[in-house]
């Protein structure tokens, strides 16, 4: 959750404990593409807000995972970078509360070429 410096501070750093870090800017949506002008699910505007709140790269030699989503179709609507394993993992523990599933390989709508593939079941 991000916060404004406008008023005085009530955060433990006024009882002389450590300040809490807090991010400089939110994270850009730049991690996520749209495939193709597929039609988006309905619930698009919940997925980018689970996408908003990712943390960004630890560093510049982190992995990138790429998930891709698809529509109510089954067609592969959306693709999205997912910096390190910890993204990753929170990701998927994300769409999974929001009633997604990930698809094995081999499974159908399964997409070669991606680390995962969620779908609404």
């Amino acid at each position: 959750m991000l916060t404004t410096e406008d008023g005085p501070s009530t955060g433990p750093e006024h009882l002389g404990e450590a300040p809490a870090v807090r991010p400089s800017a939110p994270v850009p949506l730049s991690r996520t593409r749209l495939i193709d002008r597929r039609s988006r699910r309905r619930d698009d505007a919940q997925v980018l807000a689970l996408i908003r709140d990712l943390p960004g790269p630890a560093s510049n030699r982190c992995h990138v995972f790429t998930a891709g989503l698809l529509n109510e179709a089954g067609e592969l609507y959306r693709e999205v970078d997912l910096h390190g394993e910890f993204a990753a993992l929170l990701f998927t523990a994300r769409m999974n509360a929001n009633g997604f599933c990930r698809l094995q390989a081999g499974e159908p709508f399964f997409v070669d070429g991606y680390e995962s593939v969620f779908a609404k079941r």
